[in-house]
């Protein structure tokens, strides 16, 4: 093609869902393809509303960006937290791509409540004892009882030889003593 390039970079992002109230930072990547060049890539994070941003840099291949985003102190279970991916390319146009497209990705922050010594749920009504990232609480079509389930189909990862996880964290710490017990019923699918 001849003339001035008007196509954005690609931004290909597994999104992160959860953050950990032990973790100091953690590590963001994207892969970004351009017809040009890539410029630069960042995250736009912010946290109440205070924005912040961070610089992907390049390292495994020409078209993987990753970085650490540190965390700031004052983070609580309250805290909104968002972020995007920004790519610019390398035309005189200075085309931009964000991803996701339009707003931004939701962060939960979540921090262990005190330990428990037992715990049990029968899933047939929705719970507030799970952080969850692609799961849900319900009764699905065919079951006799409530459970805990992935969305179906299975998300999957944007980025090449990346997983994408899909988390249910209980929020409070299970003690098992000597002699203890762990028993639950699971159901897998294989295809």
């Amino acid at each position: 093609r001849v003339g001035p390039d008007y196509y954005p970079p690609e931004i290909r992002h597994n999104p992160l869902r959860i953050i950990s109230g032990n973790a100091a930072g953690f590590e963001l990547s994207a892969m970004v393809t351009d017809n040009i060049s890539v410029k630069s890539v960042k995250v736009e994070w912010k946290v109440n509303g205070v924005v912040s941003e961070f610089a992907l840099g390049g390292g495994r291949g020409d078209n993987f960006f990753s970085g650490a985003i540190p965390l700031v102190n004052n983070l609580n279970s309250s805290s909104k937290i968002e972020y995007r991916v920004v790519a610019e390319d390398g035309a005189a146009l200075k085309n931009k791509s964000t991803k996701p497209a339009v707003g931004y990705y939701q962060v939960e922050f979540f921090e262990e409540l005190e330990p428990v010594s037992s715990y049990q749920n029968n899933f047939n009504s929705s719970t507030s004892d799970f952080l969850l990232s692609d799961f849900l609480v319900s009764k699905p079509v065919g079951f006799t009882d409530g459970n805990l389930h992935t969305v179906n189909p299975y998300q999957t990862s944007e980025v090449e030889n990346e997983n994408y996880n899909h988390y249910a964290v209980l929020k409070y710490p299970v003690v098992i003593k000597n002699g203890g017990l762990i028993k639950f019923d699971e159901i897998v699918l294989v295809e």
